[in-house]
């Protein structure tokens, strides 16, 4: 049974009201305030960070969540504002000022407030600088090199967050503003909640803040595949859409010890065989900070897309 936990701070009244103009660009967004305080919802396979809004008395609701430790998060921005998005065009969204993405989101129905955004993993990083430090990672992890160690627990950064006041959606003449508040405290309270399912797990956290090697998937195009053959011929037969968060925990011998799936997005039919086909999945273990082989984790997303 999960707990939700309000966060107890002055953030209801730390709602921005600069004008649209001058965070999306256009005199015509939807400016979304505050409802209901944030709350973390502390669930036995995954924190969820939420907030609910409303412009009129039409009701919307932000959340952000995650399955385990990660820079990236899951998001949905659902209500009535986000009717008139289509997928057949690019969707920018923009965290304060700092990031400006075109994905192309899921759009689907969130019970209680309507019409709705789903992202299966976004993140506070500016897309090129998140790229860019990918590129240099994986480089680096070919060439052994340890210019870039040592490696700390991952996730989501508040010196970015603090930059953060608000969350824009837009397509075309559209635009859709969350007046958020700073987002620092509740990303640092989402932060805790995903340290403390670690522990639960029998992660040490204490031997992430430094260690110099993260879990290597060394199978992962091959275990990708089979996933995608999987999709197309299960009960769905590739006609529903959903996004699934996988938490993996792996052994000191680089054995998978774990392996935990929860839906981000609710599937009729759906459901993603990930898990067992981890079964199959190589691992080099992950080194603490002086190279010894450690218990580690690897966290991912499967997103499923119906076929056109």
């Amino acid at each position: 049974m999960g707990r939700l936990i309000p966060l107890v701070v002055a953030l209801a009244a730390c709602a921005i009201n600069s004008p649209a103009s001058a965070e999306t660009g256009t005199d015509n967004a939807v400016i979304l305030k505050p409802s209901s305080p944030w709350h973390v919802d502390y669930a036995d396979q995954k924190c969820t960070l939420a907030r609910e809004f409303d412009v009129g008395n039409a009701k919307h609701i932000l959340l952000f969540s995650q399955v385990g430790p990660t820079p990236r998060f899951g998001l949905i921005a659902a209500g009535s504002s986000f009717k008139g998005f289509t997928p057949s065009r690019g969707i920018q969204h923009r965290f304060g000022n700092i990031v400006e993405k075109d994905r192309a989101p899921l759009l689907g129905d969130y019970s209680g407030f309507g019409p709705a955004l789903v992202y299966s993993a976004t993140t506070l990083e500016a897309a090129k600088d998140a790229i860019a430090k990918s590129a240099s990672q994986a480089r680096s992890m070919e060439a052994n090199r340890t210019d870039t160690l040592p490696l700390r627990f991952p996730s989501i950064d508040i010196d970015l967050a603090l930059q953060v006041d608000g969350v824009t959606f837009s397509q075309g003449k559209q635009v859709v503003l969350f007046q958020t508040g700073n987002l620092a405290k509740p990303f640092e309270a989402l932060n805790k909640c995903i340290e403390d399912l670690a522990a639960s797990k029998g992660i040490d956290i204490d031997k992430h803040r430094e260690f110099s090697r993260e879990v290597r998937w060394t199978n992962i195009f091959e275990i990708a595949q089979r996933l995608q053959r999987s999709y197309v011929r299960g009960p769905s037969r590739g006609r529903e859409s959903g996004i699934f968060g996988v938490f993996v925990i792996v052994d000191e011998a680089g054995g998978l010890a774990e392996c935990h799936i929860e839906g981000l997005t609710v599937a009729e039919s759906l459901t993603s065989p990930a898990c067992k086909e981890m079964k199959r999945a190589k691992f080099e273990p992950a080194l603490d900070i002086n190279g010894v082989p450690m218990k580690s984790f690897l966290t991912t997303t499967m997103s499923y897309r119906a076929s056109p």
